[in-house]
């Protein structure tokens, strides 16, 4: 990789720059990164490798000034109070709270230090000093009001947008920002209520501009877990061909699996080697509770399901079942937070083995939060003994499991053909009744005869390309190309 080398004198100190970014880039660079390895008492030279940031650096922390304010030209709107080691700023005089921002994160955060085209930072987060140094000599805002200027005692300037600061001073401002959607537990009651529980196939597709039903199914899916789509030709089954992939795509990447990209859930009878594929009733569980990331999302197409009785799909918000556990019983919540349950797989030449947590809390919250539900009683290996010999435990997974198929908590529907249901595989809890064919009911037919009368193709999505479909679509721009990527 061709590599540029610049030079500027900063605070009589010479500071030099090798980056893969022309000159013009790396001076700017270099004036940039000067007051995190330069100062009036120390001379350093600064190696700046593109995105990989610095490389022996020599840091000198002058001793700090007492806390000081700035009111000067500052507008009522908005005060500025630069403190031993953070600027406070209120962003309204009517707001009583008083953000702080230490100068670490300004330093580290410095706009200047990230490149305009690629938008990736120039160095790295542990190359900023524990200690900043010297108080900056004063923070103001721009004429215009829009932006926080910082004056460095360093022959530096700082510059933040207003709309940046208030976006990081509180985590709600931060979600919007990312247009995170909250997800809702749900009863059955409350989920029959939703908007969008069941959308056409025809509304998805309708134009590459207009993704206006593409972002309410993605919200639907991310505030329920839980969606249905409808009129979805079903005439062709191959893998190459169906329609199950080009509805999957429309919201992910598919994600291959051991069982394939595509897969078909068709009866087998005694031969089968794997429940999901009998007629036996199949309680609720998650896929891929075997797996260290199970997949996000599930894609279910039914493409026939003549002259059967009985199959329904069912569905469970394990969500629901662990915030009510965690209001009824802490004790228990937290024990089922802890003791981690073993799935596996052995069949088909494979030997799939992990441990989960029944409830896995989201990191870093003080609050509570669950992330994920890990259950899949069909695929569970033999506990942990250390997760038995704690007599909680039992009794735990018995309340949670009791929540999960309480009536007014489980969802039943008969897939028709050319519907589709997608799911959040980490969230939602799915589950089938027992079925039989008519015919087999009156002892005339072959189990291999039941398996063409019942067939449904599935594929796994990742979580992350939905959640960046949503954002692009938020923004005012249209997936055009991105949609239909494999």
């Amino acid at each position: 990789m061709r590599q540029y080398t610049t030079s500027c004198v900063l605070n009589r100190r010479l500071c030099s720059v090798v980056s893969p970014f022309p000159v013009a880039t790396a001076a700017k660079a270099a004036r940039a990164l000067a007051p995190l390895v330069s100062s009036p008492t120390a001379t350093t030279t600064a190696k700046v490798l593109g995105r990989r940031g610095l490389r022996n650096s020599v840091i000198a922390v002058p001793p700090r000034s007492h806390p000081q304010s700035y009111p000067g030209s500052i507008p009522p709107s908005i005060q500025l109070s630069l403190e031993s080691d953070a600027l406070a700023i209120q962003f309204s005089p009517t707001e009583r709270v008083v953000h702080r921002f230490p100068y670490t994160w300004l330093r580290d955060s410095d706009p200047q230090l990230v490149h305009s085209a690629t938008r990736q930072k120039l160095h790295s987060s542990s190359q900023v000093p524990l200690d900043v140094g010297e108080l900056p000599l004063k923070a103001e805002l721009t004429e215009d009001g829009t932006r926080v200027k910082i004056v460095w005692k360093w022959p530096n300037e700082t510059e933040f947008s207003v709309e940046m600061l208030k976006r990081y001073s509180h985590l709600t401002l931060e979600d919007a920002f990312r247009h995170a959607i909250k997800p809702f537990p749900w009863t059955k009651k409350e989920l029959v209520r939703s908007d969008d529980l069941t959308m056409s196939y025809g509304s998805l597709c309708i134009s590459k501009d207009d993704d206006a039903a593409v972002r309410r199914g993605i919200e639907q899916l991310l505030k329920y877990g839980i969606l249905f789509v409808e009129g979805i030709p079903s005439e062709e089954t191959s893998d190459e061909r169906c329609e199950t992939g080009k509805l999957a795509r429309i919201f992910g990447i598919v994600r291959e699996t051991i069982y394939g990209r595509l897969w078909d859930v068709v009866s087998r009878g005694e031969t089968s080697r794997n429940i999901a594929y009998t007629n036996l009733d199949l309680g609720s569980h998650m896929d891929l509770a075997y797996c260290e990331n199970p997949p996000r999302y599930q894609v279910l197409h039914m493409l026939r399901n003549t002259g059967v009785v009985g199959g329904e799909s069912i569905f469970s918000d394990g969500y629901h079942a662990a915030y009510t556990l965690l209001e009824e019983d802490r004790e228990a919540f937290d024990v089922l937070c802890q003791r981690p349950v073993a799935f596996q797989y052995m069949n088909e030449h494979h030997h799939l083995y992990r441990e989960h947590r029944t409830i896995q809390l989201a990191s870093s919250v003080v609050v509570p939060e669950v992330a994920y539900i890990n259950y899949s009683p069909p695929f569970q290996a033999p506990l942990p003994l250390h997760t038995s010999l704690d007599s909680r435990f039992l009794p735990a997974l018995k309340k949670f499991t009791k929540l999960l198929h309480t009536d007014d908590r489980l969802y039943e529907r008969a897939m028709k053909p050319g519907m589709a249901v997608i799911f959040d595989n980490r969230r939602i809890l799915h589950g089938r009744r027992e079925f039989q064919s008519q015919s087999q009911r009156n002892g005339s037919v072959v189990e291999e005869e039941l398996g063409v009368q019942r067939w449904l193709k599935g594929c796994y999505l990742e979580g992350d390309v939905l959640l960046d479909r949503l954002r692009v679509i938020r923004d005012g721009r249209v997936l055009g190309g991105a949609r239909g990527y494999v």
